[in-house]
């Protein structure tokens, strides 16, 4: 089973291709569905027995029990423990099995617009400014250009990590975490949205897809979520 994240899966078939024309005993299919049939319907198939024998996930912990301990069937462990050993905990929070390997990693973070800056003739922020302050920056140089959107933030709920910790809060795991630099940090962003003329970025657009972060923006487009707030809080962003 195996989602696409772009071109991926193109890449993933020339590979299935070369392995198959190597071992010609083995036929592999790659089953190519949408994510959202990894998220809910590929945890209902393993809880029931059923499934495909390997897929691509992004609930690496969260599947754990379901996955194969390939220790013991490969010929040289260390080598898996060497590439790979930074992310083998991830598939196995409570122990040391080798049951899979990363195919990507996202890494979230800020866009900034340097040139809309420049050509506003308005300061970048410093080291050490707020998102108050970045945001504060961003709409004066959207009123200074007549730029619609002064900052975007995205709305997918995995990217609160990053401004959520930066705030003080912590992942949640099974043991459980506290979690208040979340709570600060959907309290915070309802503040900067309506104060700063924030537009929700919606996830399916980002860098080269469309949409707010392609040039239209002034500022950082900050990956993180927006706690669902109604449609006219966001008004004056649109």
């Amino acid at each position: 089973m195996w989602y696409n994240d772009g071109v991926e899966g193109e890449v993933m078939e020339a590979i299935l291709e070369r392995f198959e024309a190597e071992h010609p005993e083995i036929s592999v299919t790659l089953d190519v569905v949408p994510y959202k049939a990894v998220l809910e319907s590929l945890p209902i198939q393993r809880a029931a027995g059923e499934g495909p024998d390997i897929a691509r996930v992004t609930d690496l912990g969260g599947l754990s029990e379901y996955y194969l301990d390939m220790t013991t069937y490969l010929s040289n462990p260390d080598y898996w423990r060497e590439n790979f050993g930074t992310f083998l905990s991830w598939l196995d929070p409570d122990g040391s099995a080798i049951s899979g390997f990363m195919t990507q990693l996202t890494v979230t973070g800020p866009y900034v617009n340097k040139t809309l800056f420049e050509q506003a003739g308005i300061a970048l922020p410093g080291e050490g400014a707020t998102w108050d302050d970045w945001a504060a920056a961003s709409r004066e140089v959207a009123g200074a250009l007549d730029i619609p959107i002064p900052m975007a933030w995205d709305r997918s709920g995995h990217r609160v990590a990053g401004p959520a910790i930066s705030m003080g809060g912590h992942r949640p795991s099974r043991r459980g975490r506290d979690t208040d630099g979340i709570s600060i940090l959907r309290r915070g962003s309802g503040g900067i949205l309506r104060q700063n003329a924030v537009h929700p970025r919606p996830s399916r657009t980002g860098p080269g897809r469309g949409g707010v972060c392609d040039g239209r923006s002034a500022g950082p487009a900050c990956l993180a979520d927006l706690c669902r707030r109604r449609a006219d809080d966001f008004a004056s962003g649109l």
